[in-house]
């Protein structure tokens, strides 16, 4: 499953890479077009006005200079003076110098036009051999070939997601882990015991079914969201990357599980203490619960809440739940204060409600499990 997301990753990044190139084919298609509009622009507004203009001042300067010189022709034709005809003459040069001038400026706004027009034939072949070359369209053809292999493998990531959670966590496919499933022992136990309960409470003064029925409901709603947990891990994913993957998911859901078994296996003991009148113990254990507000479902309401978000990020939501989880964990995991005694009087009171715990084994899991952590972390703090 690992090479499929490796697989996943390295198509990515060379789908990263043609988008990229696509972009730049289309940046500079952009670019082009900008330089074709200002051309247009040019040679439409700026050539032909100012072509126009000085064809309008050629043809006035010619009629005005025309005209006066036929005058001072037929002047000096009338006097046959020889000052006239040298005024005629003289009158002519700069007539001359300003039609060459108007004649000179078109010429070269005429070319400038001329040299525009060329530039836009050039930019728009240009942008043609762009949109229709080769490269570009095998690179589009690339692209779409990616995206659809990338689905494809990502279709197949999930598949065997799902197929590896519902084989180690849900073997009914139900949508609800195995585990948590017939597993009220915990309300049984006080149903079972409810009128000795009563009868310590009245003794001693204090209500302790209230504390015991929220432990309860803690419980509740600690397997509705690892269950709720379960059901995001399986849903659809549009991506995977090497923040989602089946370890990552399995990571947070063993903690989530962790923490489920470790709040289960301290309210039982706590229940089964106060049963057999070991106020101490039972003592103790309160204390855990109340300092970490185990007697308030807010918490676990609001995770619920989050889980329930389809919008919500959620290998984000995990890491958030999975760093309460490890204090409340950490903080109530150390089951030292059970004695050989404490576990035997659990047991027999198992087994009068029928539970399916293996008391043994579960504290067995806790334990493993807090080494496993400790020896982690251990080695983290030493490399």
């Amino acid at each position: 499953m690992d090479a499929i997301l490796l697989e996943i990753k390295n198509k990515k990044v060379r789908l990263g890479q043609l988008h990229e190139a696509r972009a730049i084919d289309a940046r500079n298609i952009i670019e082009i077009q900008k330089h074709i509009t200002e051309l247009q622009i040019d040679i439409e507004e700026n050539n032909y006005g100012q072509l126009g203009w000085l064809a309008s001042l050629f043809w006035l300067s010619i009629g005005i200079l025309g005209a006066l010189w036929i005058r001072f022709c037929f002047l000096a034709l009338g006097t046959g003076n020889n000052a006239d005809y040298i005024m005629t003459a003289i009158f002519c040069l700069p007539g001359i110098l300003v039609v060459w001038f108007v004649i000179y400026v078109m010429r070269d706004a005429t070319s400038s036009r001329n040299q525009d027009k060329s530039n836009l034939l050039d930019l728009e072949k240009k942008i043609n051999v762009l949109s229709e070359s080769q490269d570009t369209t095998k690179k589009e053809k690339n692209f779409n070939l990616l995206k659809r292999e990338i689905e494809s493998l990502e279709k197949k990531y999930f598949e065997e997601l799902v197929t590896h959670f519902t084989k180690i966590y849900d073997h009914n496919k139900n949508g609800k882990l195995d585990i948590l499933e017939n597993s009220d022992d915990f309300l049984k136990l006080l149903q079972e015991n409810q009128d000795k309960i009563l009868n310590i409470s009245e003794k001693m003064g204090v209500e302790y079914i209230d504390p015991l029925v929220k432990i309860d409901e803690k419980l509740k709603l600690k397997k509705e969201s690892l269950n709720l947990t379960l059901k995001k891990i399986l849903e659809p994913k549009k991506n995977y990357d090497d923040k989602a993957n089946i370890e990552i998911f399995e990571k947070f859901l063993k903690e989530e599980i962790q923490t489920y078994n470790v709040i289960l296996t301290n309210s039982l003991f706590m229940a089964s203490s106060l049963i057999a009148n070991d106020r101490i113990t039972f003592r103790r254990i309160y204390e855990k619960f109340d300092k970490l507000d185990m007697f308030n479902s807010n918490y676990e309401n609001q995770t619920i809440e989050l889980l329930s978000n389809v919008n919500e990020n959620l290998v984000q939501l995990l890491t958030s739940i999975d760093n309460l989880n490890e204090s409340i964990s950490q903080s109530i995991a150390d089951l030292s204060y059970v004695t050989e005694e404490n576990s035997n009087e659990l047991s027999i009171q198992l087994k009068k409600v029928n539970s399916s715990i293996d008391l043994n084994t579960l504290i067995t899991g806790i334990g493993a499990y807090q080494n496993y952590k400790t020896n982690k972390n251990t080695k983290h703090l030493i490399s």
